[in-house]
């Protein structure tokens, strides 16, 4: 789920055709229930590149009805095989 999210919110703001998920970190805290209601949110936390290649660091979280963490979960992701030219 929060991978899927990741790639949602890359789209918005570049051009996450060609995305390729380069490392995850999750911590779950707790199972979620059947028919909770689930909120997702996430953030563009950081940007850089790594050997010409493009990086993007995003942090969701996704919280209950009554606002209780469930995951935590970092994502580092390559935007594109295209090397960047300095």
């Amino acid at each position: 789920m929060a991978g899927l999210f990741c790639f949602r919110l890359l789209g918005m703001k570049y051009n996450a055709a060609a995305t390729i998920g380069a490392q995850t970190e999750h911590e779950n805290l707790r199972p979620a229930r059947v028919g909770e209601t689930l909120t997702a949110q996430g953030r563009i936390a950081e940007k850089y590149v790594k050997r010409a290649l493009e990086y993007v660091v995003v942090e969701s979280t996704v919280t209950d009805g009554c606002g209780e963490l469930i995951r935590r979960s970092r994502d580092h992701i390559l935007l594109s095989l295209e090397r960047v030219v300095s």
